[in-house]
This record gives structure tokens, C-alpha cells and sequence, in this order.
């Protein structure tokens, strides 16, 4: 703040002489009764030291060649004068100051644009002079008094149009904020920028006022007005608040400079976080990486928690493009705050958008004024959707994906902030069989043809797509690209001189320990049935005869002997 200096002029009364009685002597000078006087005020703005002032005399000054050139005219200043006494002539041809018993009715001027106010065509006697207001600078609260005519020039001239020169020195107010970040009241935050305008708009320079380590913002040397601190630039992981921080640096009776204005603390909140996981139906809890089958469904959640000021924001909305080796599941998409139990309506607290071709397969939600309004700071809003790993996915590596949050926190800050990704490993269940003989695991067997099965939602055996496949001489069949679930082979046609197994052999595939099988399956031979109507039959049935026959006589003489 510059220095301190006196707001007043020196006017200097020069004709303060036998106040009580006479104030010239007819004859040294004479006064001329029939004269009328005035008083000029020419008001300067004052900014240099105390020394460069120079005395007043009462006389018109050169303004280019006397006044100092750290002087600047002053238009706006108000001044008031009011006549005290009248100089009338007395007995013995002697002049005397008469007080007025009421003073004359107070005149004001108000300076020009060249800081000049004139009181003319004043009687003579004796006047206050006062100033009124001093815009933008300390005003004088000294009354002074300015004798019409002033004598002037070691009391050899009388002066009937007085000319005075007070100089004021400029307002130089103060003002100071503190810069808070979230949290404690001691949660100073540094390096944000403001600018300051004055209350029309105008900006009042080019200067960049930047919080310090404190968290202060400190201006100095500010004329008496209306102004406003506007911030126009944050710092990393806080939004922008360019809400208007209005204050006025008042007018000044007096030549002391006006204490600093000290405003309410300034408060910045943090950017919205939005994080994303998953599961598949493997999965019981939400995580960042999913190792699925391709053809399995992932559930995927976005969430947010609000933010300290929710009740500001005019946007809140999630999204997430979603990558084109995951096929969205239409209508699988729920909105809640905190748990699934508190949903959000479509159409009333969120608009939806789900996610197409047509839109680069991006889904949207994006609360209402209704579904902001239903958020308090620090709760969390979710999003969950369905999405199901196309075939695409196999050899194409991981699938990373983001979400996003999208907000206007009416307060100038319009943005968006994207979360870490979430990883998707697609796999493929497998199972292979290899057909051998029982009682020969080496002999691989040709033309056995099985069917692959998978129990449905119904718990009913339905035939997988493709499924019936027959082994050639490798003995070997696979089966690939399978999703999760309960599966069974099943044995439709045997090789040539094997039996059909009697049962279907179950399995389940998993993105886990049952990611692929592989199963040696063994087949019996047949028995060995000859010809009908060979000799070999009739060998067997004279065989059977003779032994019944044998059987009947033996019965017969066991009879016979019991009798």
C-alpha cells in the first residue's frame, strides 16, 4: 500500500489577521466595497511524497509549469462553503469582520471534468470551506476558512478571486479471502486463480490473483467502489466456481487509509470419481477383471458418489461405449442409489439411452432435475447392465472398458472424468473325446457318433448347435466355443461290432478348474451270436435232449424203488 499522505490541501489563510477586531487598515490597501469576490477549487489527485506539494497563496497557479506532476484534476469532488462573517466598514474609516448572527445558506459546487468547482459572485466577508466527497480518495474532514479579499503579497495587495489548490491522496483499500478445498476449515488450497472486475463487468486489470500456500488471495491499492473476485481457473481434482465473491471498498471521511476488507471464506469441491466392475454368473462379487466364455453374459455396474454441492449440479449422467466384442444386453439396464433396493424411474429421475449400433454402442443415463434431487451428498449412484462376450472376442485379447461421468455443476464448470478400465478375458469351454476299444485303448475306434447336450433354463436336455459329430479313424471329436453350464454326451450310433454305451457322460464347463475336459471312452465289444440254422444249433439242441432224458429215467426208478 503506498504511503500515507495527507488528504487535505494547505491552504494557506493568509489574511487570519485581528480576527476579533479590524482586518486591513483602509489606506494599506484600501478595500473596495464595490467589488465581488469568488473562491476557485481546483481539486488534484495526489500520489507522489509529501515534499513534491507545494504551498497555496491564494493566486491563480501556471497548471503546466506549478503543479506537481504526480497531480492529476479530480471531476466528481463535492464542496460546500458557507459565509460566517461579513466585512463591513466600521468608524474612523476601519474595516471590521462582523459574525453573521445565522450563518448564509451553505452553497456546494461539484468539480469538473478538469477538477474545477467556482463559487462566485460572493459578498465579502469570511467563509467555511468544506469538502462534501472526494470519490475514490480520502476526504479532508478539515473545515477551512478562506477570507474574500485574502491579502496576499506581504499584505501589499488584496485578492477578490481566490484560487485554492487542496490535493487528495487516493483510496487504497484492501481486500482478503480465504481459498478453502474440501473438508477441515484448515484445508487451505493453493494456486487457484481469480480475476477482479469492477461491479459493471469491467475488468480492473490484467493481473492473475492466485491463492497462495496459505489459501489466501490478497489485493491492495484499491480505489472506493463496487467490484467482484470471479475464479476462473482450479486446480487438479477440484471443479471450477465461478460463483461471483461481490465486495466494496467504502467512501473515506478522513486521511486514514480504510482497514482491509476481509470476506467469508471461499469454498472448491472435488470432481466427481466414477468407477466401474463386473462379474459373470460365476461371480458373486463386483471386481475389476472377469475371465468368461465367450457366449457368457457379464454384468457390468457404474457408480458415482455425489458430490458436496449435488444440489447445485444441473447434470449428472454415466455412461460407458462399450466395446463391440460385447453384445448389450437390451432392457438389462437398473438404476438405484446405494442399494437395488431404492430405484430410480426411467423417464421420471433418469433419461436412458441404450446402447446401438446407431450410437457407437454407448449407454447413457443421465439424471432429471427429479433424480438429482434425490441424491445427497455422499451417497452413490449406480448403474447395471448385461452384456454378453461375442465370438469376436476369441484371439482378440483382453477387453478393456471405461465409464464416465458427465456433469455441470452450475458453477462454470461443464466436464467429464473417465474410470480406470475393467478387464474382460475371454476364453472358450472345450471338451475332446477319443474313442478306444475295452479291452484295447490303443485300437482307436471309427464311426462312433455322439451328440453334445446342454440342460437349459427349464432343467430339459436340449441339442447344442452342431453338436452331433462322428469319429473317423483318429477315434478323436471336440467340441469348442462352449458357454457355461451342465453338459452331456450322448451316444447315438456305436462303431461297427461295439455296444452303445448305457449311459450319457454329464460334465460341466466353468471359466474356472472346468474350463475344458478331456475324456477316453472306451467301447465293449459285441458277443459273438453264430448263424441261425447251423450246425452249431443242432449240437446244443441234442445235447438238451439227452440230458432231459437222462433227468426222466432217473425219476422214474426213483419212484419205483420207494415203492
Amino acid at each position: 500500500m503506498k504511503k500515507r499522505f495527507f488528504s487535505s490541501f494547505l491552504i494557506v489563510l493568509l489574511l487570519l489577521v485581528n480576527f476579533a477586531t479590524s482586518a486591513f487598515a483602509l489606506q494599506d490597501p484600501p478595500v473596495d466595497f464595490a467589488e465581488r469576490g469568488s473562491i476557485t477549487v481546483h481539486k488534484y489527485s495526489f500520489e507522489g511524497d509529501e515534499s513534491d506539494k507545494i504551498d497555496g497563496t491564494g493566486i491563480e497557479l501556471d497548471k503546466d509549469v506549478d503543479i506537481p506532476v504526480n497531480s492529476t484534476p479530480l471531476p466528481g469532488t463535492v464542496y460546500e462553503i458557507q459565509q460566517t462573517h461579513e466585512l463591513v466598514q466600521g468608524t474612523n474609516n476601519q474595516e471590521e469582520w462582523v459574525e453573521l448572527v445565522t450563518p448564509a445558506t451553505p452553497i456546494q459546487r461539484t468539480t469538473d471534468s478538469n477538477g474545477v468547482a467556482n463559487f462566485d459572485d460572493l459578498d465579502l466577508g469570511r467563509y467555511t470551506l468544506k469538502e462534501i466527497s472526494a470519490p475514490g480518495h480520502l476526504t479532508d474532514p478539515v473545515t477551512y476558512y478562506i477570507d474574500v479579499p485574502l491579502t496576499v503579497e506581504n499584505g501589499t495587495k488584496l485578492l477578490y478571486d481566490v484560487h485554492v489548490y487542496p490535493k487528495n491522496t487516493p483510496v487504497e483499500g484492501g481486500v482478503e479471502f480465504l481459498k478453502l478445498g474440501e473438508g477441515a476449515e484448515e484445508n487451505a488450497l493453493a494456486g487457484v486463480t481469480f480475476h477482479l472486475f469492477y461491479e459493471d463487468g469491467t475488468r480492473v486489470d490484467d493481473v492473475d490473483y492466485v491463492s497462495g500456500f496459505d489459501g489466501y488471495v490478497r489485493v491492495a491499492g484499491l480505489a472506493t467502489g463496487s467490484y467482484y473476485f470471479e475464479e476462473v481457473e482450479t486446480v487438479n481434482g477440484y471443479l471450477l466456481n465461478n460463483t461471483k465473491i461481490p465486495f466494496e471498498i467504502e467512501e473515506i471521511i478522513g486521511d486514514e487509509q480504510p482497514e482491509t476488507v476481509v470476506l467469508a471464506n471461499f469454498q472448491n469441491y472435488k470432481e466427481p470419481d466414477v468407477f466401474k466392475e463386473q462379474r459373470d454368473l460365476n461371480e458373486i462379487e463386483w471386481g475389476e477383471e472377469t475371465t468368461t466364455l465367450v457366449g457368457e453374459t457379464v454384468d457390468f455396474r457404474l457408480s458415482a458418489i455425489a458430490p458436496t454441492d449435488i444440489d447445485e449440479y444441473v447434470k449428472f449422467a454415466l455412461s460407458d461405449q462399450i466395446d463391440t466384442r460385447l453384445n448389450y444386453t437390451a432392457g438389462s439396464t437398473t438404476v438405484y442409489i446405494n442399494d437395488s433396493d431404492t430405484l430410480l424411474v426411467a423417464g421420471n429421475d433418469y433419461t436412458l439411452v441404450e446402447a446401438t449400433e446407431a450410437n457407437n454402442d454407448t449407454l447413457e443415463v443421465s439424471l432429471t432435475e427429479a433424480g438429482i434431487a434425490k441424491l445427497t451428498a455422499g451417497d452413490t449412484l449406480y448403474v447395471e447392465f448385461s452384456a454378453v462376450v461375442d465370438e469376436s472376442a476369441l484371439g482378440e485379447g483382453p477387453i478393456e472398458n471405461t465409464a464416465v461421468v458427465d456433469w455441470d455443476n452450475n458453477k462454470g464448470d461443464e466436464g467429464d472424468k473417465e474410470s480406470d478400465p475393467t478387464i474382460t478375458t475371454p476364453e472358450e469351454g472345450t471338451i475332446t473325446i477319443t474313442k478306444v476299444a475295452k479291452n484295447d485303448n490303443d485300437l482307436l475306434l471309427e464311426g462312433a457318433t455322439f451328440k453334445l447336450q446342454r440342460l437349459d433354463e427349464n432343467g430339459e436336455w436340449v441339442d447344442a448347435v452342431g453338436s452331433s459329430q462322428t469319429t473317423d479313424q483318429t477315434g478323436v471329436l471336440t467340441w469348442d466355443r462352449l458357454v457355461s453350464g451342465d453338459y452331456r454326451l450322448v451316444e447315438t450310433a456305436a462303431p461297427a461290432g461295439y455296444n452303445l454305451l448305457a449311459n450319457p457322460i454329464e460334465f460341466v464347463i466353468d471359466d474356472g478348474v472346468n474350463l475344458s475336459h478331456e475324456f477316453l471312452i472306451e467301447n465293449m465289444p459285441e458277443g459273438l451270436i453264430p448263424q441261425t440254422g447251423g450246425m452249431g444249433t443242432l449240437m446244443f439242441t441234442v445235447s438238451g435232449l439227452v440230458l432231459m432224458g437222462f433227468a426222466g429215467f432217473n425219476l422214474i426208478r426213483k419212484r419205483q424203488e420207494a415203492k
